[in-house]
């Protein structure tokens, strides 16, 4: 069983958690995207920590993003902003609303905006958030690629109440991205060390003055950015996690 999110997860879906505590009961072996992951099953049966991965080409493409301006200027975004945002599904679990308040906290900046690139069942919630927060939060809707978002980002937010190894925030670092991340196991086991910045999770004040950190200091920006992308290159390849799954799969065969 390969497991790619936290164990029980599934926001009250009684029937997928059976599912799973069923495919546990009959596994040889589990593998997790993450040791958060892993270290959330309860089981009697072997586990190892398989990382997600991007192939050489997105890793390549992220790598050699358009200019901020470039990106800006085909997306239809502000030049001038100070633009903070994020990817993913718009759900309750990925707390979107905390950055609207985020950004809003944070509006003594010049010109602070934020961007939310995805779609979800919560959108109508998040632009009240943002409407109640006084905060700039555009939210794109479903788009066919990231990476000219990316490269327009001046930082990215992850918000996010539990993850697993979230594919976002490893394009984001692919991408050279500063990073903001809450102070939880699952970040820290992701950045490990100083590929990213961290802050109080749940708690917008922490995350404005974050935010007001970064927004002051380029260099700072500048120094994530490349630790985050030497982080992505050199953790997180499907050609590694390739390499991984086939040494799983040969040992199972021989046992």
């Amino acid at each position: 069983v390969h497991l790619h999110g936290l164990y029980r997860s599934h926001d009250g879906d009684r029937y997928q958690n059976m599912l799973e505590a069923l495919m546990y009961r009959r596994a040889d072996r589990v593998a997790a995207c993450s040791q958060g992951v892993l270290d959330s099953i309860p089981r009697a049966i072997p586990g190892l920590v398989l990382q997600n991965g991007l192939s050489d080409e997105t890793l390549e493409a992220l790598a050699h993003p358009p200019s901020r301006r470039e990106a800006r200027s085909v997306l239809g975004l502000d030049a001038d902003a100070f633009l903070v945002g994020t990817v993913g599904r718009v759900s309750a679990g990925k707390n979107h609303a905390l950055l609207c308040r985020a950004v809003g906290a944070a509006r003594d900046l010049p010109n602070m905006q934020g961007v939310i690139v995805g779609a979800g069942p919560e959108a109508s919630a998040v632009q009240t958030a943002a409407a109640e927060s006084d905060a700039q939060v555009a939210i794109t809707g479903h788009q066919p690629g990231v990476r000219p978002y990316l490269a327009a980002m001046d930082v990215f937010v992850m918000t996010s109440r539990a993850e697993g190894m979230p594919m976002a925030v490893i394009e984001a670092m692919a991408a050279g991205k500063a990073c903001l991340l809450p102070d939880t196991a699952w970040a820290r086991e992701l950045a490990d060390g100083d590929a990213a910045a961290f802050y109080i999770p749940d708690d917008a004040g922490a995350l404005a003055a974050e935010i007001r950190r970064l927004a002051k200091d380029e260099a700072l920006r500048d120094r994530l950015g490349a630790a985050a992308r030497a982080r992505a290159q050199s953790a997180f390849s499907a050609r590694h996690m390739a390499q991984n799954a086939a040494c799983l799969y040969e040992e199972l065969l021989r046992s």
